[in-house]
């Protein structure tokens, strides 16, 4: 009964040697699950802070576009305003230089009108008188 004692004495330590060997590797498995499932969420924030960080970006060049083509359409309707105001105060310009020219041209003209009918008044004058004086 010795060896039967020895045997049950055995069989309870194997027994208890797989329940210490379940339990080790339980903790082992749920450590492994836990390190596993952190792995997966650290390497989920990382993508997800590379995508926000594209985003961003992508943003900030679409608004950076969107000031360039902004700039250049205020640029292209300042041009256009400037080169109508230019071609307004150059037909006032022309307007009024055209004015002066024609009260200048009036005034030369008339003046040489007076000197026409000067000379056409002497002209008659001295024929009158010629003829009074030769007939």
């Amino acid at each position: 009964t010795a060896n039967s004692a020895a045997r049950r004495q055995r069989g309870r330590e194997e027994r208890a040697a797989g329940v210490l060997q379940a339990v080790w590797r339980g903790a082992v498995g749920r450590r492994e699950t836990r390190d596993h499932r952190h792995r997966r969420e650290v390497a989920a924030v990382v993508v997800q802070r590379w995508w926000r960080r594209w985003l961003v970006r992508r943003a900030a060049e679409i608004a950076a576009q969107s000031n360039v083509a902004a700039s250049k359409l205020q640029a292209s309707f300042s041009g256009w305003k400037t080169r109508q105001t230019a071609a307004a105060a150059r037909a006032q310009q022309r307007s009024a230089a055209e004015r002066i020219q024609a009260v200048w041209r009036g005034k030369t003209d008339r003046a040489a009108v007076g000197r026409y009918r000067a000379e056409a008044d002497a002209a008659t004058t001295l024929q009158r008188s010629w003829r009074r004086h030769y007939s």
